[in-house]
């Protein structure tokens, strides 16, 4: 069963309404492609971050408006700690959602 986009934002059948936009930033191809998946499935509108760079994102999420960002922690090069976007991209009026996860028994 899905989860409808919030309410707030509307799902789209009434005029004003428009779908959830959700950014994703995550450094994983098949994780961010299987998640852009999953919620466009669930009918969110969903863009996938350049990570080029931190500037990247953050004009990306300022482009885009996101109501909803997903974040990974940990981004590799040449962004690294993405602990250090969550405020400019909350900055944006975005609820931005850390996520992180590991198969290294290390970590």
């Amino acid at each position: 069963m899905g989860v409808p986009p919030p309410a707030a934002v509307g799902d789209g059948s009434t005029p004003g309404d428009r779908v959830a936009r959700v950014l994703l930033v995550e450094d994983h191809p098949l994780l961010a492609d299987s998640l852009r998946f999953c919620l466009g499935a669930e009918g969110y509108e969903v863009e996938i971050a350049p990570l080029r760079g931190r500037q990247q994102v953050i004009d990306t999420a300022r482009r885009l408006l996101p109501d909803v960002v997903l974040l990974d922690v940990d981004l590799g090069e040449p962004i690294g700690d993405g602990a250090t976007l969550v405020a400019p991209l909350a900055a944006t009026g975005a609820t931005v959602v850390v996520v992180s996860g590991t198969t290294k028994p290390s970590r």
